[in-house]
């Protein structure tokens, strides 16, 4: 739930689709930082992830693992949002902030809405969580946030919460259990 808060915080906010990008890709903040046009494939629903900006702002291929390199999906309120940058030049940023205003600007925007404790990294954390509530595997959900192992990513990044596990369970009282 605190993603809706969020999304309706962010709205006409100079990070809003920053934020969505980071939210609905599972990007780390400073791959979001480093987008190009060229990286963002409309036809395919594909984000390429292939560099990202240092703490100087400055853009590097020079990523956090081997594994960083990926191609992630767009989901369709990703893409909506993206289609601002339609028909920008292929080398032109997509955000033109520095990493630690981002960081300032988002825990205060969050701090104001009543939403103290999610970050960055909780955005990410939010994106992994919902593929793994859509029933999307972890390798792949793995695979999207550039993670070296399975176990990053179900230990640090899928926190299912109460509802969805009550629901889970409500499925399951309708299926014989069968051992």
């Amino acid at each position: 739930m605190e993603e809706k808060r969020l999304l309706r915080l962010l709205r006409c906010h100079p990070l809003e689709t920053y934020i969505k990008v980071v939210l609905y890709a599972g990007l780390r903040r400073n791959e979001a930082l480093g987008l190009l046009r060229k990286n963002i494939d409309f036809d395919n629903n594909e984000i390429y992830v292939e560099q990202q900006v240092n703490l100087k702002n400055e853009l590097t291929t020079v990523l956090k693992t081997k594994t960083s390199k990926r191609v992630v999906k767009m989901f369709p309120e990703l893409k909506d949002a993206l289609l601002q940058f339609e028909w920008c030049k292929p080398e032109v940023r997509l955000f033109d902030f520095k990493p630690d205003y981002v960081t300032a600007n988002f825990t205060k925007l969050c701090k104001s809405g009543g939403i103290p404790d999610f970050t960055i990294k909780s955005c990410r954390a939010t994106f992994a969580t919902r593929c793994e509530e859509m029933g999307i595997p972890e390798s792949i959900i793995q695979a999207w946030l550039g993670h070296s192992t399975i176990t990053t990513t179900k230990k640090h990044y899928i926190k299912l919460n109460d509802d969805f596990i009550q629901s889970e369970f409500d499925k399951a009282l309708k299926s014989p259990l069968t051992l």
